[in-house]
This record gives structure tokens, sequence and C-alpha cells, in this order.
């Protein structure tokens, strides 16, 4: 049933649907769209709608759900908290004043309040989704402290669903960014990874499974 609503829900959309039940790991619903009928597959298919579905510009084929990686915005900001506790950089009380930036090698970065937020502790920057409290904490963490607590909950690897074709997104590092861009990691280069943005790239089937 709770598939059902959520291909209802989807429909004549683009986007997916994950719920995990926390207690066991179980997946509850995995959810893509648009999607296609898996009908086309059974017998001979008609190469007319093969290709009909394989050249969608909406990428039917393609399970977003587990295939598809995106920035993941403030949900991020929750594991980068838990990694300021857990490194034991950050504790409930600290606070952070949030004039609607946070500067950085001489320059602004913004907040999303552009008067800001003021004194703000834990439990504020993640109630109002606080950039200038998450960039200071990830400028303390730095790159190998996010990596290190954030890959914990399964990021930048896949989840090992028992579905071919799942991303394993990208949960940047010092290497990684050596690997695939040639050059080293800057500080400037945490700024954004901070708030879930840049580099830093999951998979719904992660943001769920990290969650839970």
């Amino acid at each position: 049933d709770m598939q059902t609503v959520a291909e209802q829900a989807l429909a004549g959309e683009r986007g997916a649907v994950v719920a995990i039940d926390p207690r066991s790991g179980q997946i509850l619903v995995l959810a893509s769209a648009p999607s296609f009928d898996a009908n086309i597959f059974s017998g001979k298919m008609d190469a007319h709608e093969w290709e009909k579905v394989a050249t969608d510009r909406q990428k039917p084929l393609s399970n977003r759900a587990i295939s598809s990686k995106y920035p993941p915005g403030s949900t991020f900001k929750l594991f980068l908290a838990v990694a300021g506790l857990a490194s034991g950089k950050i504790s409930p009380a600290t606070e952070v004043n949030c004039p609607g930036y946070y500067m950085f090698a001489g320059r602004p970065y913004r907040c999303h309040k552009r008067s800001g937020h003021g004194m703000v502790n834990l439990q504020k920057a993640i109630t109002v989704s606080c950039n200038a409290y998450f960039y200071q904490l990830g400028q303390t963490l730095q790159i190998g402290g996010i990596e290190k607590y954030v890959g914990m909950f399964g990021f930048g690897v896949p989840t090992g669903l028992d579905i071919p074709g799942e991303d394993p997104g990208i949960l940047p590092s010092d290497s990684w960014k050596r690997e695939v861009h040639g050059e080293k990691w800057y500080p400037g280069d945490t700024m954004p990874v901070a708030i879930g943005q840049g580099y830093m790239n999951v998979t719904p089937i992660q943001m769920a499974n990290g969650m839970a």
C-alpha cells in the first residue's frame, strides 16, 4: 500500500521516494518516476517501444532512488552536527554568532537569512538551518573529519541493495579530489560541503539509510 501511495504521488513528476523501517533496515518503499511499462520486456520486444523508452529525455529507465545522485543540501547538516559532537569539536551548548554570513578567506559566505540569526547553539542552528553555524563547523572539522564521521552513515559507498545499478554517490576528500580532479583539497572547498553542496552528492537510498 505504501509503495502504491508513493507511486501515485510521483505521477507526472520526476523524483524518488524511499522509506525505511529504522528498527530493521527493511525497505518499505522504493519508487522512482517517471517509470515505464515493464511488460515491454516480456516476450518479443517491439523496436519502436524500446527506442521510445531508451531515448526518452525523462530517462524512465533510470531508477532515481538508487542510481541518481544529488547534493543533499540542508538535510546534510544533521550529519555534520553528529560529526561535530562525536569528534568533540562542539557541544550542544556551543554558540556561534550569525550576522547573516560567515567570513572566510576574505569573503562572506551568506546565510539564507540576510539579516542573520544572531547567537545560535546547535539546536537552534538545526531548527533555523543556519548556514553560518555549519560553515564554521565545517572549517573546524576540516574535510578529513567530515569524511571520517559522515562516512560512518554509509555515504560514498553503495548500500548493498540487491538491485543492479546502485550509484555510490560522492563523499569528497583530499584523496578523492586528487584522483578525480588532479589537485589537492583547499579549505575553501569545504565551505559548500558543510551545507550539503559542492562536491557532496548522495542517492535517495543513501539519505534514507543514513537517517534510519
